[in-house]
């Protein structure tokens, strides 16, 4: 099980650069008319895929290639799902409208961070300030 979580977060890596580098490109070259239904939320959306390339490929290059930084996938992980679950209560109280596919595309490389996390619950506990014991 442990391989297929391996194989699957190293492919989510993959799909989390080029999906974000897609993401963010077509927002920013059709901004503001991209992301005009959000509103004041427009700002914060356009840079959110930005960081998450970002940080992704600095786990790359420090740590996911040698089969290490579950802490770091972990907490990406969260900050990526985050959206996905806060869309529909901002859905409901901002009256905004998020795309279906983009929110599965985020819970997909989410939930395969958290998983590949996960697969040292011990050391990502520790990270978070528990006792992994």
């Amino acid at each position: 099980m442990g391989n297929l979580i391996l194989i699957n977060f190293k492919l989510s890596v993959l799909v989390t650069i080029v999906g974000c580098l897609l993401l963010f490109t077509y927002q920013a070259t059709n901004f503001p008319d991209s992301l005009a239904h959000l509103g004041p939320y427009q700002n914060q959306t356009l840079i959110w895929p930005a960081i998450i390339i970002v940080a992704t490929l600095f786990g790359w290059f420090n740590s996911y290639k040698n089969d290490e930084g579950q802490l770091g996938a972990f907490i990406i992980g969260f900050f990526i799902l985050v959206p996905v679950f806060s869309s529909s209560v901002s859905e409901a109280i901002n009256e905004v409208s998020y795309n279906n596919n983009e929110q599965l595309f985020l819970a997909y490389v989410g939930f395969s961070h958290i998983l590949y996390g996960w697969l040292d619950w011990r050391e990502v506990l520790k990270g978070l300030g528990k006792d992994g014991h």
